[in-house]
């Protein structure tokens, strides 16, 4: 019998709402596989709990099922949404293992590899990275690896909803009309994100302005060094750390803020940077990492060395004092958003290369 249809095994971490940036973009991706195999694909969810759940039963399950399916010839390709996910392959017998493919958001993939997961990364026969900047970091680190292609990631549907979603209105009536807000979370083994630079950089921007604020959300177990660092310094009474927030309360707060800005030096992408540019944000990213293929220097926001404190004070100062200069730049952002960082061209591009895989 001649089957009608391929029959892909899309292979995610997990897909529940709240779970950050690895989950939204498996959403992503799996909408692409939905519209191109309607009746064929299947979904197999490594953490039904969430990656701080994922125990040995967890990983046992992920494991038997991928290789089952392969084995008993139920799956024609997989393509998994982490490399960590992708070692399973190594459980299976060469005689019975599927093309398959990968996707790369950062650090996972260029820092020094464990056994596994560079045989991984070696043997799949699509790679996808986020962009270019990842790509050149893996090809980098990791110089026997095959070639890596690029789709540049877009936004899904959770900035888009509707209104009657919960908003916190205690933590949003705290923000102040000059606003700077940061989205991301602060971990100790993480800080690279551009927090302790901006904190720092506070303070010259509150000497020079008077009543301003910045916004930081986001969670994490660095967070109270960062906010002791704000006593420190003298800032704290104008630096507003919310927490973790539902998506409704994220929606209001970048509708209240006045800039947006992420200094970060190994940004594999920066989803935020999008979510910003939809709500006619202008952005502050770094020459450090991938904020070069959203942000365009001058055109949509500026690009900072995240060490140079001065400057990137220099720019939160600008921006905040003119307000024809961030409605510019914002309308140059959202237009940028809607050209180069639509679903539609992501849908395009992972289109094409997942028939590449499936070739």
């Amino acid at each position: 019998m001649i089957r009608s249809a391929l029959r892909p095994l899309f292979c995610a971490v997990t897909h529940e709402a709240g779970r950050g940036g690895i989950a939204r973009v498996s959403s992503l991706l799996w909408r692409v596989v939905q519209d191109l195999y309607p009746d064929s694909c299947d979904l197999v969810i490594a953490a039904p709990s969430g990656p701080e759940r994922f125990g040995w039963v967890d990983k046992l399950g992920f494991t038997g099922t991928v290789v089952r399916r392969q084995v008993r010839q139920e799956s024609d390709v997989l393509f998994f949404d982490h490399l960590g996910l992708a070692r399973v392959q190594g459980f299976v017998p060469s005689f019975h293992r599927r093309p398959y493919g990968v996707f790369l958001h950062s650090f996972e993939a260029w820092m020094p590899l464990s056994p596994g997961r560079r045989q991984a990364l070696i043997n799949a026969k699509l790679r996808v990275a986020n962009s270019h900047h990842t790509a050149a970091r893996v090809a980098a680190a990791h110089p026997e690896v095959g070639q890596i292609d690029v789709c540049h990631l877009a936004l899904g549907q959770e900035m888009s909803g509707d209104d009657d979603a919960i908003v916190d209105r205690s933590i949003v009536e705290q923000m102040r009309p000059a606003s700077v807000l940061i989205v991301g979370r602060m971990m100790k083994g993480e800080r690279y994100k551009g927090h302790d630079e901006l904190i720092q950089a506070w303070q010259i921007v509150k000497r020079h302005l008077g009543d301003v604020q910045l916004v930081i959300v986001g969670g994490g177990d660095d967070a109270p060094r960062l906010q002791a660092l704000g006593w420190q310094l003298g800032v704290a009474e104008s630096v507003l750390f919310t927490g973790p927030v539902s998506d409704g309360t994220l929606k209001s707060l970048y509708q209240r803020a006045a800039v947006f800005a992420m200094p970060s030096r190994a940004e594999g992408f920066g989803l935020v940077y999008l979510e910003a540019m939809l709500h006619h944000l202008p952005c502050i990213g770094s020459k450090h990492d991938a904020a070069g293929e959203i942000i365009v220097d001058g055109e949509t926001g500026f690009l900072v060395d995240q060490s140079d404190i001065s400057r990137l004070a220099e720019k939160m100062i600008c921006l905040l004092e003119e307000p024809g200069l961030r409605s510019r730049l914002g309308c140059n952002g959202l237009e940028r958003l809607r050209r180069q960082f639509s679903f539609e061209r992501f849908h395009s591009r992972m289109s094409e290369l997942f028939h590449k895989l499936a070739a």
